[in-house]
């Protein structure tokens, strides 16, 4: 497994995976103990790639990958208790091709939003799940 992780073609650099993390926090009004202000919570992930490896027989060989791209979350928090969140992520999955010496997909890259939206006391609450593409699947 480690020896797949550190070709180019299977997944990316180091130096890229330390840098495709990042949270953000920040307060609209400032700290203050008496009247809390807006919040908001900012998570981004640029790709993030999961690798399946078919090690039997004394042979290590990837079988399949699923790939999260552009995931990005974002939770607002209001002073009169309500809260927003919104989400969206691309996904694909591919599968190695030992004849070709290649991946090729499973499922072309689509993309996914999620909104969701409560009120004090879950007196009103939304959820929106939307896809912004189409699922084809090969």
């Amino acid at each position: 497994l480690s020896e797949l992780l550190e070709k180019d073609d299977l997944a990316p650099s180091r130096q890229a995976r330390a840098r495709s993390l990042s949270i953000t926090s920040q307060s609209t009004t400032g700290p203050t103990l008496a009247v809390p202000g807006t919040s908001e919570l900012q998570v981004r992930l640029d790709v993030a790639t999961l690798c399946l490896v078919n090690d039997c027989m004394g042979s290590t060989a990837p079988f399949a990958t699923l790939t999260l791209k552009g995931a990005s979350v974002d939770v607002t928090s209001h002073p009169d208790q309500s809260m927003a969140i919104a989400a969206s992520v691309t996904l694909d999955v591919a599968f190695y091709n030992i004849m070709s010496s290649c991946f090729e997909p499973i499922m072309e890259p689509w993309t996914l939003k999620v909104t969701a939206t409560e009120t004090e006391g879950r007196a009103a609450s939304a959820l929106k799940v939307e896809s912004l593409s189409r699922v084809e699947f090969n």
